[in-house]
């Protein structure tokens, strides 16, 4: 898992730094920053439905295929790849 987290946060990273300005970075990374902290508490609700419904091993199987779709995505995007 720590590898597809990897895999999207660095290129993710290297895009907002690549196309953002120099005076403006630190104004985008704290937006950001606060939008990601924002959205724990509803990730943790919608969690909390799949695992008292339908047990923590559908959770982790579906949190699993889907950083795994991700990470490949990210792989073949040609946009990603010439960064």
């Amino acid at each position: 898992m720590w590898l597809s987290i990897a895999s999207i946060n660095i290129p993710i990273g290297t895009t907002i730094f690549t196309l953002v300005d120099s005076d403006k970075i630190g104004k985008v990374q704290s937006v950001i920053s606060v939008g990601s902290e924002g959205l724990v508490p509803l990730s943790e609700f919608l969690a909390g439905i799949v695992i008292a419904n339908f047990g923590p091993s559908w959770l982790l199987i579906t949190v699993s295929a889907g950083f795994t779709l991700l990470t490949i995505m990210i792989i073949f995007n040609k946009q990603i790849a010439k960064l």
